[in-house]
């Protein structure tokens, strides 16, 4: 095994309503059928969780981003082609996050929102 340990912050925009991420991210379609993308390990799904509540009544990404538009107070119209949020990714080798996630600091780990 390598001392080497890496960490990534990867950023990426996201316009329009983004369903297509939240579909992928959630492992579920629009329609709520699961939904499991063909580079993802089937048998590793159940080890997914959500780190982030959604506000009552919201019940995917989807709507907690155009929550969060609609209740930012905004005075202006946000255009289609506007980027609407940015989705970033945190994460490290799996030997540095399998500690992380042991010694139970994953949620002090994780950024807060």
């Amino acid at each position: 095994m390598s001392n080497i340990q890496y960490a990534v912050c990867h950023l990426q925009r996201g316009s329009g309503n983004d369903s297509g991420m939240s579909c992928h991210i959630e492992r579920k379609t629009t329609d709520d059928k699961v939904y499991i993308p063909y580079n993802a390990d089937k048998s590793r799904t159940h080890l997914n969780r959500e780190l982030i509540r959604f506000p009552d009544g919201v019940r995917n990404r989807t709507e907690a981003v155009q929550y969060r538009i609609d209740y930012a107070g905004l005075h202006r119209k946000i255009g289609k082609n506007q980027t609407k949020a940015i989705r970033i990714i945190l994460t490290g080798t799996h030997e540095r996050m399998t500690k992380i996630v042991q010694s139970g600091k994953l949620d002090k780990w994780r950024m807060p929102i």
